[in-house]
């Protein structure tokens, strides 16, 4: 928040927290400043957005193309 006040600037980061269940849930945070009719920083507008979904789908992708190297390697070796 310091930046957004300081440096007027736009910011966007990754976090992971938790849902009501536990379950951890990945979020990619927009933050940008909004300012009244001086010009001023009159405060903070952000946007989440959950990119639980997408990050495993393509934790399993890394994961399926590992599991098809190790198997073409081993197919290779006969």
């Amino acid at each position: 928040a310091q930046k957004i006040f300081q440096k007027q600037m736009n910011v966007a980061y990754e976090l992971i927290t938790l849902d009501g269940q536990d379950n951890a849930v990945e979020l990619i945070v927009y933050e940008a400043p909004f300012f009244n009719s001086k010009g001023e920083v009159a405060g903070i507008v952000g946007m989440f957005l959950d990119v639980t979904q997408r990050n495993e789908l393509e934790r399993e992708l890394v994961s399926s193309k590992e599991l098809a190297d190790r198997s073409a390697k081993v197919k290779g070796e006969f």
